[in-house]
């Protein structure tokens, strides 16, 4: 318990409460390797670099692990490593692009590029060596130049065509040969694979009986739906007295 409370009275300094790697406001993790805090997408990259990583809320710290995180801290680390640094040389990354960090971490941890005082050991630059051909190489390719080599692809072919052979003795007949042996014949594959049925004898077709007329049916008068004809009165004559 009094481990707990002394990591998170060093998380509350003001140098501790941002991530050593990225723009995170909250780191979670404690990087041993460097004592420094650092956020969980950090943490995750510096378990890939091969660093060890403890979580600040769960791993009990031991007392070595503690002192070096008092004497450390993301402020000593960024004097350390971060002493000619300028965000105009690599911008600070955010948390959310991994890659950028992985950059950040292997440029500043692993290539020491922005580190200073005696830690900071610059890499020597070596200036391209100029190889000059050895006196064997000359005289070879002075002999190339003096004798090219022909292949066969660069001479023309020939048009000249040998005459075909006269008079040349018949070939020996061939006389005297032994008889060719006779074919081997399997007993089971000299019989047919399959045998075709008998036909089958059908029955004569049926006499078909003769076919009687029928009776004519006499048609039976319809009667006609037709209204009859109405009589047509004459107007009535009226008579004088």
């Amino acid at each position: 318990m009094a481990e707990t409370q002394t990591i998170w009275e060093l998380r509350e300094i003001a140098d501790n409460q941002k991530c050593m790697d990225c723009a995170d406001r909250f780191p979670r993790y404690v990087c041993l390797d460097y004592n420094t805090f650092v956020c969980s997408a950090c943490g995750n990259i510096h378990k890939e670099l091969g660093h060890r990583v403890e979580s600040a809320s769960l791993y009990p710290f031991k007392e070595n692990e503690l002192d070096g995180l008092r004497k450390g801290g993301n402020k000593v680390a960024r004097e350390q490593w971060l002493t000619r640094w300028t965000p105009t040389d690599f911008a600070e990354p955010l948390p959310t692009e991994p890659q950028k960090v992985r950059e950040f971490m292997m440029l500043k941890y692993n290539d020491r590029k922005w580190a200073g005082g005696a830690s900071y050991i610059p890499a020597p630059i070596v200036p391209p060596t100029m190889v000059t051909p050895s006196t064997s190489h000359k005289q070879d390719s002075n002999r190339s130049l003096a004798q090219p080599t022909i292949s066969r692809e660069m001479v023309a072919p020939s048009t000249f065509m040998p005459p075909p052979p006269t008079n040349l003795p018949p070939p020996p007949p061939l006389t005297n040969l032994p008889p060719p042996p006779p074919p081997i014949i399997d007993a089971a594959l000299a019989q047919p694979i399959f045998t075709p049925p008998p036909p089958a004898v059908l029955p004569p077709p049926p006499v078909l009986s003769p076919v009687v007329s029928r009776p004519a049916i006499p048609s039976i008068p319809v009667a006609s739906t037709r209204p009859a004809a109405v009589p047509q009165i004459s107007p009535r004559k009226e008579y004088s007295k």
